[in-house]
């Protein structure tokens, strides 16, 4: 596990550079910190008794949310590719994009072969035919 400082702050500034670690960050923080904005100050909302103490709140928590995730999942990247590193096994920031022009195809097109099926049974001659009761 790298543990020298300078490794360390070089993930976490690699971490923050990741597309997958804001997009987590804008999914999940912000929309649990409208959440949180929208019980503690949805009454002053409704009621029309917004003041300047109430809009920093509400401004204030989807904030705090955000930061939260975003360091959160900051931290879990880091911990991630550090079990890579030292696993040996080789660190990929994004799954490959198939696309319209890509040369990777999904496996069921070109790599792998169909799947065969085994072929029914018949079906025994009491399940033929049903007698009316």
């Amino acid at each position: 596990m790298p543990s020298h400082p300078a490794t360390r702050r070089a993930l976490w500034s690699l971490a923050f550079r990741q597309r997958s670690v804001w997009l987590r960050a804008v999914k999940l923080g912000l929309t649990v910190g409208l959440l949180q904005a929208v019980i503690n100050q949805g009454d002053h909302w409704l009621a029309h008794a917004v003041d300047g103490r109430v809009l920093a709140k509400s401004i204030i928590s989807p904030l705090i949310g955000f930061t939260l995730v975003l360091f959160s999942a900051a931290a879990t990247w880091v911990e991630r590719t550090t079990e890579r590193l030292t696993d040996g096994t080789p660190h990929f920031t994004a799954p490959p994009r198939l696309g319209p022009g890509s040369k990777l195809r999904p496996p069921n097109e070109t790599t792998h072969s169909p799947r065969r099926r085994r072929p029914r049974a018949a079906p025994a001659a009491a399940d033929r035919f049903h007698a009316p009761y």
